[in-house]
């Protein structure tokens, strides 16, 4: 089943990836875009859990971002070495834009699974979720679910 999940992500990957092209974006600058849409501003360490990249990568990532405006470095108040990433206006431009794209490839799910199908299979998908991504904060950040306050 995991076989699966990571086929259909890595084909859906793949279909975003023409789209967002042309946007200027790829899958890892608009996964990066929407981890930081949901903070004012977020650590690198916190980014790589939200994103699931490695640093490296996320590195390279975030400096490409940056370089096309759409995110940018703050310090911290009092630690001046602890630097965060926050979204600027054009970043959530490009984020909406690239939301747009998601709908639409997205979209293909309902010409494939009727709505029972596919409210089953994302219960089954957040139960998942729930074995795999420690922390109820981190889980909720990562499916768009409310935190319990």
């Amino acid at each position: 089943m995991m076989h699966l999940i990571a086929v259909i992500d890595a084909a859906r990957s793949a279909e975003l990836e023409k789209g967002l092209r042309a946007c200027g974006l790829s899958v890892a600058k608009l996964r990066v875009l929407g981890v930081l849409a949901l903070t004012d501003a977020t650590s690198m360490t916190d980014l790589t859990r939200g994103t699931f990249y490695d640093r490296t990568t996320l590195t390279r990532v975030a400096d490409q971002l940056i370089e096309q405006g759409c995110v940018e470095r703050c310090s911290v108040p009092g630690d001046r070495r602890k630097v965060l990433l926050k979204l600027t206006p054009a970043g959530a431009a490009k984020r909406a834009e690239g939301d747009r794209l998601i709908e639409d490839v997205n979209a293909h799910v309902a010409d494939v699974l009727d709505p029972d199908t596919t409210r089953a299979t994302n219960r089954a998908l957040l139960r998942l979720v729930e074995a795999f991504i420690p922390g109820e904060s981190l889980r909720n950040t990562l499916t768009g679910r409310p935190s319990k306050t």
